[in-house]
C-alpha cells in the first residue's frame, strides 16, 4: 500500500529527474514559464512512459499543468520567483536553486557538514535572493533538510518532516507508519516506546529510509504512550480498546495476518508487546526488561510507576494471569538483569508460559539497573529471523 501523499512526492521526485535529463541544457534556454510548461505539455507520452518503466506509476494518471508548474519552480526557480507569496514549497525551490551555482553547496556531502556549510554561506547570499527569501535567513534545520533534499533527492531524518508526513490518527491516539512499497510485505513490526513521559517515537530514526522509497520487506508501526498509562489507560477508559485497533487497522491495510506480526518494546513498552502479542494472537513478542505485574512498580526505586499504575486500576494486569485469559501462543522473548523490579513475577510468567506450552526465549543479562539500550536493531534484526525459522503450532 502507498498513501496518496508519498505516491505524489514520489512522483514529483522522479519526473523532476526525467524532465532534467530530457531536456538537459536546453533547459536553461527557456525565457519564461510558459513556453517551458507549453514544452513539458508536448512531452507527456514520454513522461508517463519513462515513469512507467521506473515502477513510479502503474495505472493511468494525470500529468496536470499544475504538476508541470511545481516542477517549473524546482528546475527553474528564477522564471517564477517574481511571485509575492513565498510558502516554505518556494523557499526551499528558491534556496535549492541558488545553491545549485555553488560548489561547496551542490555538492553531495553528510547532511550535518552540508548544512553548516550552507549556514556559513547564506547571509553572503542575501544580496542575490528574492527579498522574501533573504529576509528570513537564517533558516532552521527543518528547512536545510528541505533543500537538502531538493539537491539530493534524500530527506535526513527530520523528526518534524516524519511527523507531518507519516504520523496518522485513530481514537485520539497517534502513531507512526513506515510502510513498504512496490512490493507486498513480509510482516509488520510494532514498536512499542517506553516509559518518556514526552511525545516520541523509541528507535524510529532506525528505520528511516532517506530516499523514501520503501524497499523493503517490513512495515513498521511505532507505538507511544505519553500519559504512561503502560497501553492500557487509565481506569475506565477504552485506551486498550485504541490501540488494538491500531494494529488491526495497520495489519488490515497491508494485508497483513497475525502469525506475519511482532511486537517490539522495552519497559513499559516491553509489558505492551507481550499483552497485545497474546491478546491478538501476534507471531510473537521480544521485550526487554518489562514490568511483567503491578509488583514491579512496588520494587522499583522511585514512586511514579505506582502512581501511574494506580491511576489504571483494573486496566492492568498481571502478565502471568493475562496469558490464561487467551487461547493464543504467541513465541516470547523475554530479556531481564538483576534489578529487582524486573525479576519480580518471572517466575510466575515463566510457570504461565509452560502451562500454556508457550515457546519462550529467556535471556539473562548481567545488568544490575532497569535502563538498558536493549533490543538493538541488530537484536530485534537476528530475532526476528529466529523466530520466523520456527515452525510454531
Amino acid at each position: 500500500m502507498i498513501l496518496p501523499a508519498l505516491q505524489r512526492r514520489l512522483l514529483l521526485k522522479a519526473l523532476k529527474a526525467i524532465v532534467h535529463d530530457q531536456l538537459g541544457e536546453q533547459l536553461q534556454t527557456f525565457a519564461d514559464s510558459g513556453s517551458l510548461l507549453v514544452a513539458l505539455r508536448a512531452s507527456r507520452a514520454l513522461h508517463l512512459q519513462a515513469l512507467s518503466d521506473q515502477g513510479v506509476v502503474t495505472v493511468d494518471i494525470e500529468l496536470s499543468d499544475a504538476l508541470y508548474r511545481e516542477i517549473i519552480q524546482k528546475l527553474r526557480f528564477d522564471l517564477v520567483s517574481d511571485r509575492r507569496h513565498y510558502d516554505t514549497q518556494a523557499i526551499v525551490d528558491g534556496l535549492a536553486h541558488s545553491f545549485r551555482d555553488l560548489p561547496a553547496l551542490s555538492t553531495d556531502a553528510a547532511f550535518d557538514i552540508w548544512k553548516q556549510a550552507a549556514a556559513e554561506a547564506l547571509p553572503a547570499m542575501a544580496a542575490i535572493l528574492p527579498e522574501a527569501i533573504a529576509s528570513r535567513i537564517p533558516f532552521s534545520e527543518d528547512v536545510l533538510a528541505l533543500v537538502y533534499q531538493e539537491l539530493f533527492a534524500r530527506m535526513p531524518f527530520s523528526r518534524s518532516y516524519i511527523f507531518r508526513h507519516y504520523e496518522h490518527q485513530h481514537g485520539g491516539k497517534d502513531y507512526l507508519v513506515f510502510p513498504v512499497c512496490g512490493r507486498r510485505p513480509q510482516r509488520l513490526l510494532v514498536i512499542f516506546s517506553g516509559n518518556v513521559g514526552r511525545k516520541t517515537y523509541n528507535r524510529y530514526s532506525w528505520y528511516w529510509d532517506e530516499q523514501e522509497q520503501w524497499q523493503g520487506d517490513t512495515v513498521c508501526l511505532f507505538l507511544n504512550d505519553i500519559d504512561s498509562h503502560w497501553y492500557v489507560g487509565r481506569a475506565g477508559s477504552q485506551e486498550r480498546t485504541v490501540y488494538r485497533d491500531i494494529i488491526l487497522r495497520v495489519m488490515q491495510q497491508h494485508c497483513l495476518p497475525a502469525s506475519a506480526v511482532i511486537t517490539v518494546g522495552g519497559s513499559m513498552g516491553g509489558y505492551a508487546a507481550i499483552l497485545y502479542a497474546v491478546e491478538l494472537g501476534l507471531r510473537a513478542a521480544i521485550a526487554v526488561h518489562p514490568q511483567l505485574c503491578f509488583r514491579s512498580a512496588l520494587r522499583y526505586k522511585e514512586g511514579s510507576w505506582e502512581a501511574s499504575l494506580r491511576e489504571c486500576g483494573e486496566n492492568f494486569r498481571d502478565l502471568s494471569d493475562e496469558i490464561f485469559r487467551h487461547n493464543q501462543r504467541p513465541v516470547i522473548y523475554l530479556e531481564h538483569g538483576d534489578c529487582e523490579a524486573d525479576l519480580v513475577g518471572f517466575d510466575d510468567l515463566l510457570a504461565a508460559l509452560r502451562r500454556r506450552e508457550s515457546l519462550a526465549i529467556l535471556r539473562k543479562t548481567a545488568n544490575s539497573g532497569h535502563l538498558t539500550d536493549n533490543p538493538s536493531r541488530r537484536q530485534i534484526d537476528a530475532l526476528v529471523t529466529f523466530i520466523e525459522a520456527i515452525d510454531t503450532p
